[in-house]
């Protein structure tokens, strides 16, 4: 049996050796080439709905691409780093198995997802030999819609009376914009606010919620601010007790 050197740069190579058994029992080498398939292009992850990111991609045009495997891991930090993509087809946990048509874009939602985690992402295009690839990289954190309004008091005696809005919201928020619904508006960081309504009527308190990534929530409550007249001082005898 002989064998070249094979110098391979551009992919990593696999090969299978077939044997075949000749009249003077000579044994020759027939070696299969297999390259791993190209990575897929464009690989991204947005955050359009709560809990979801809608992940995309296109097919290697190659002629020997089969499919994607994508899988991902979790990380609490600022962003993902090197070490928190899986770094083969094992590594991490599975978001699917995706067949393909060469050059053709495809899309897939990853539901169910916990806002308060940044989901990294590693694509595997492989071909019919299970050759994979592993150097296409994505990552994104999912929005919540989550949010709790907390009202010190929905119905008020009079005008004047100061009511406290406490706004409880999952995920990182960048902006609260409050509109009371008497045409007195507030936008801060604070989740925490306190309003005066100076008239009888009934008002309905909005709040908006949005994260630095551009996505608004918003919540309302409905404020009932009544007038009633105090009832007049009793009329009352004087008892002289000797």
């Amino acid at each position: 049996m002989t064998c070249k050197n094979l110098n391979f740069t551009k992919y990593p190579v696999y090969f299978s050796v077939a044997a075949v058994l000749k009249n003077n029992n000579e044994i020759s080498s027939s070696p299969k080439i297999f390259y791993p398939p190209e990575d897929i292009k464009n690989f991204t992850a947005t955050s359009e709905k709560p809990k979801q990111i809608k992940l995309s991609w296109k097919n290697p045009p190659r002629s020997d691409f089969k499919g994607t495997l994508i899988r991902f891991k979790t990380t609490k930090g600022v962003s993902c780093t090197d070490a928190d993509y899986p770094a083969d087809h094992m590594d991490g946990e599975l978001v699917g198995n995706f067949p393909g048509k060469l050059g053709a874009s495809q899309s897939h939602i990853h539901s169910g997802l916990d806002p308060n985690l940044i989901y990294c992402y590693s694509a595997f295009s492989y071909d019919s030999y299970e050759n994979y690839t592993h150097t296409a990289h994505t990552s994104a954190q999912p929005y919540d819609d989550h949010i709790t309004i907390k009202v010190s008091k929905n119905s008020l005696s009079n005008p004047g009376e100061v009511v406290d809005f406490t706004v409880q919201a999952n995920g990182a928020v960048f902006t609260f914009t409050y509109n009371f619904g008497d045409g007195k508006t507030l936008t801060t960081s604070q989740n925490k606010v306190s309003h005066k309504y100076l008239a009888a009527g009934t008002y309905m308190f909005t709040v908006t919620i949005k994260d630095k990534k551009g996505h608004s929530v918003k919540r309302s409550e409905k404020i009932k601010v009544s007038d009633i007249i105090p009832a007049k001082p009793g009329t009352f005898k004087a008892f002289v007790i000797n």
